[in-house]
């Protein structure tokens, strides 16, 4: 997982300014960390008001927002295809931001956002191994059984 310089996620909530977020300099917004700091930066930016149950975990970010005209969120994660948007429990398109990071177009409304990183290879691994172990257990059976005739 990518840190930042203080070991911290990053969201970023910004305004409707073009089809897609491209660029975070000069946009207001609300910035929020991992250890739960706010820092309002000058702009259209929303309040803290606007902001519900913020809560990070390993692998996953999530917030509720509420916003009438719909904004950019913006993860200050590393953009990589392992990671999963969902607003309101169905998945978004993730857009790239800046190149790196990670961004999604909440619609007008109060929704529920999950960022959530999907490891297939994780998942992988566990089918290999226990595939592994019923393998080697079979095999030592078949062996008990033969020592056994």
């Amino acid at each position: 997982m990518f840190k930042g310089f203080v070991d911290m996620w990053q969201i970023w909530f910004l305004k409707k300014y073009s089809d897609r977020p491209l660029h975070l300099f000069g946009v207001g917004g609300i910035f929020i960390s991992g250890l739960g700091t706010m820092i309002l930066i000058p702009g259209d930016y929303v309040t803290p008001a606007d902001l519900k149950d913020l809560a990070f975990y390993t692998e996953a970010a999530e917030v509720t927002v509420s916003d009438p005209d719909g904004r950019w969120i913006v993860f200050s994660q590393g953009y990589l295809p392992n990671w999963k948007a969902y607003i309101d429990g169905s998945e978004t398109k993730i857009y790239r931001v800046d190149g790196i990071l990670m961004g999604v177009f909440l619609p007008p409304g109060t929704h529920k956002i999950l960022f959530e990183y999907d490891d297939d290879l994780l998942g992988m691994v566990q089918h290999i191994k226990d595939r592994c172990f019923l393998d080697t257990y079979r095999i030592i059976s078949l062996l008990n059984q033969k020592r056994e005739k």
